[in-house]
């Protein structure tokens, strides 16, 4: 799928550990169809987003119903993370995987972005790292592992 390329993703590492076990004894053994047919919706707005250039559709496509609301007490202060990353220009916000890191899409100042989001943590006495990466327009391939946070990335 093309993607457009001027997007960069910031990611945020804030200074806790969430244990994937912990993260998943979070989630209900079953959800509504109305929550999964909610995140499947969200999943062709996103490919919409990135494919047409449509920022208007990243912050409704990267809303959640089946991880997030049921994780978000294991990930700080996860809500003013977002308005923060919002606030200063985030297209999009989600928890990566189990968490506790914070994904951030934007195309314009993503150091803005980070840092907004950094002074929520450091607000609450947790210190975090961020990295601004750019998001590959080959899709999935094999990279040297070296390379992910490389000369390629912008750490702040």
């Amino acid at each position: 799928m093309p993607v457009v390329e001027d997007y960069r993703w910031v990611i945020v590492i804030p200074d806790f550990e969430v244990s994937t076990h912990a993260a998943r004894q979070k989630l209900p053994g079953e959800v509504s169809l109305d929550d999964a047919i909610f995140n499947v919706q969200r999943v062709g707005a996103l490919m919409a987003a990135f494919a047409t250039g449509r920022d208007e559709l990243f912050r409704e496509a990267m809303q959640d119903r089946l991880h997030q609301p049921y994780r978000a007490e294991l990930m700080g202060p996860l809500e003013e993370v977002f308005e923060a990353a919002y606030k200063a220009g985030a297209l999009g916000a989600c928890i990566s995987g189990a968490g506790p890191c914070i994904l951030a899409i934007c195309r314009a100042h993503p150091g803005r972005v980070g840092n907004a989001m950094r002074e929520v943590y450091d607000s609450h006495g947790i210190g975090c790292r961020m990295h601004v990466l750019r998001i590959d327009p080959r899709g999935a391939h094999e990279i040297d592992a070296g390379a992910v946070f490389g000369p390629g990335a912008l750490s702040l």
